[in-house]
């Protein structure tokens, strides 16, 4: 993982001038897609998000080959021929090439909406594979209560 500025938590994190982050990888060319292997950060929630999901404005663009100075906020990519993942972002976080990101999606339903108090209330997890990816979801989903596991996790 490479740090570049603050994380989101410490003092001076945020919106920064427009910069490309470039950072070497390894992996096949089978894993090159959008989508699929990008520069991420921490989503909040222990996961990773593609990096440039967290611009504070621009378009999201993938693209195969190496970055060019032309490319506006939010193009991101990889180049093949050197290795390298690139992305034009503007704010500070943690940072990492990591692969087979986005290929899921999760949402989470309840029963009752609004929920009452002393009310049971059943919540469904649904993961499905992201549009275009054609991963099928595999692993597991643990749901907590106040922080601590609550149940078994269920497999997919």
């Amino acid at each position: 993982m490479s740090q570049v500025g603050a994380t989101e938590n410490d003092l001076g994190a945020g919106m920064t001038d427009t910069y490309t982050l470039s950072l070497n990888y390894n992996a096949g060319p089978s894993q090159l897609c959008a989508d699929c292997f990008a520069i991420a950060t921490p989503d909040g929630h222990g996961g990773w998000v593609n990096a440039v999901n967290k611009n504070i404005g621009g378009t999201k663009r993938f693209v195969v080959g190496p970055w060019n100075a032309g490319y506006g906020l939010g193009t991101y990519g990889v180049d093949p021929g050197t290795q390298t993942a690139w992305a034009v972002l503007d704010y500070n976080a943690d940072f990492a090439a990591v692969n087979n990101i986005e290929q899921t999606t999760t949402s989470i339903a309840q029963n009752y909406d609004p929920t009452q108090y002393g009310r049971p209330v059943t919540f469904t997890a649904t993961v499905a594979p992201a549009v275009s990816s054609g991963v099928i979801p595999t692993g597991s989903v643990q749901f907590s209560l106040d922080g601590a596991p609550a149940g078994a996790p269920v497999l997919l």
